[in-house]
């Protein structure tokens, strides 16, 4: 499998070679700092340097897909595609 270098979060890129103050964070992704504050609990990591706290892109994208849980009832189906109309897709 290859490695996530963006999540599109929110309104925003979160890069893998960055590094996001905790306002910062919070701007980009929308997400409430409560969530973020359980998140820490949950294992994200969180840096903290002079009194500031840092996240860094990488922790969190690698964060959110060790959480993230395919939902297979709720994945929309598209409908039959090309393949499947000619027969290339074997179905059982």
């Amino acid at each position: 499998m290859s490695q996530i270098n963006v999540v599109h979060f929110g309104h925003a890129e979160i890069r893998r070679d960055e590094m996001y103050c905790f306002g910062d964070f919070i701007k980009r992704t929308g997400i409430a700092i409560g969530i973020l504050n359980r998140s820490r609990d949950d294992g994200l990591v969180v840096l903290c340097f002079q009194g500031r706290a840092f996240i860094r892109g990488g922790d969190w994208i690698d964060w959110y897909i060790r959480r993230a849980v395919a939902k297979p009832d709720q994945i929309p189906d598209a409908g039959p595609t090309p393949a499947d109309l000619r027969g290339e897709v074997p179905h059982e």
